[in-house]
């Protein structure tokens, strides 16, 4: 009788076990595969879909993997949420994006992200890293929201899609004690950008002061 009883107990928590597993897969239809990951450390990662609460400004990651079963002319997909007005936006586009992607729209809208892959073959794979961040002026506090992913794949004829949630957030109304760093570190990415597209008039003025530099540091300060 006690052999039966943990025969049971066993038998419950493997198809308990196998649930879990059968819900975290990723989604699949005739031509393709996605899934998606979210954390906030870009360290520890939580499959789709994930539940999280988040402050006002606050960073965070989702990484998407989209396969194609077969030759397909373009995969696209969409990070988006509800909205106006908007609480996600893109903060770092992800690294190492093949030469047959498009990035087709970038933070307007409720689309996050919106990107396409050109002629992908049977069995072709991409996975990659979009880190986002909670808008630190979104009005939708104290409440839950997603960030969905919808792919499609297109044959050349028509296409399929798949729609789910990637992350559902729930964002306190508060602002993230990280979020004036990042918007330093953001910031200073503008500045350095913008020393290549100083006008001539700037340009003249720095050639001026580096020549009296040079003309001061040459002859000795006795010099009569």
């Amino acid at each position: 009788m006690r052999k039966a009883f943990l025969f049971f107990i066993i038998l419950i928590l493997l198809f308990s076990i196998s649930e879990v597993t059968l819900a975290n897969k990723p989604a699949e239809n005739n031509r393709g595969i996605c899934d998606a990951w979210f954390c906030k450390d870009g360290i520890s990662w939580e499959n789709t879909t994930a539940w999280a609460s988040l402050y006002l400004g606050q960073t965070f990651y989702v990484k998407v993997m989209v396969k194609a079963k077969m030759d397909l002319k373009f995969i696209r997909y969409q990070l988006t949420c509800y909205g106006p007005p908007y609480d996600f936006e893109l903060v770092k586009q992800a690294e190492g994006l093949p030469e047959n992607c498009i990035i087709l729209q970038e933070s307007t809208g409720r689309s996050i992200i919106n990107i396409a892959f050109e002629d992908v073959k049977a069995g072709e794979e991409y996975t990659h890293v979009w880190k986002l961040r909670v808008k630190p002026d979104s009005i939708f506090v104290n409440g839950t929201t997603p960030v969905n992913l919808d792919s499609f794949f297109f044959n050349g004829e028509d296409e399929e899609n798949m729609l789910f949630t990637a992350v559902s957030v729930y964002i306190i109304d508060e602002l993230w004690e990280g979020y004036s760093v990042e918007n330093m570190q953001s910031g200073s990415d503008i500045n350095e950008e913008s020393l290549f597209n100083i006008s001539t008039s700037e340009l003249l003025l720095i050639i001026l002061a580096l020549s009296s530099i040079f003309l001061i540091r040459k002859f000795p300060k006795n010099y009569k």
